[in-house]
């Protein structure tokens, strides 16, 4: 990801399922959906981590990957949007979990 600018901010969206025989072109339209955002609002992605959940809980659970994804966005999407859109649960600035190494 090449370095941001006071144009852009980047929210990262936690624990996006994907299943295994899905692309990762999914991604942006779940990330988006989860964030209260359109796909269109989008300027790019980065997988932040991807892990493998084959965990048995319930019949019906099948392994599937678990992704975080860090969503680039223009900066004024915020206004457009309404402040509440970053206080869902599992949204965070990425800026944030970066200090950590996360």
């Amino acid at each position: 990801m090449s370095e941001l600018d006071q144009s852009t901010r980047c929210l990262r969206v936690l624990n996006v399922q994907l299943e295994l025989d899905e692309g990762e072109a999914v991604l942006q339209e779940r990330a988006a959906r989860r964030a209260g955002l359109e796909a269109e609002d989008v300027r790019g992605l980065r997988i932040a981590r991807k892990a493998l959940d084959a965990r048995r809980r319930g019949r019906a659970s099948k392994p599937h990957f678990v992704v975080n994804v860090d969503l680039i966005l223009n900066s004024d999407i915020e206004q457009q949007a309404g402040a509440g859109f970053r206080h869902r649960f599992g949204i965070v600035l990425a800026s944030f979990w970066d200090r950590f190494g996360i």
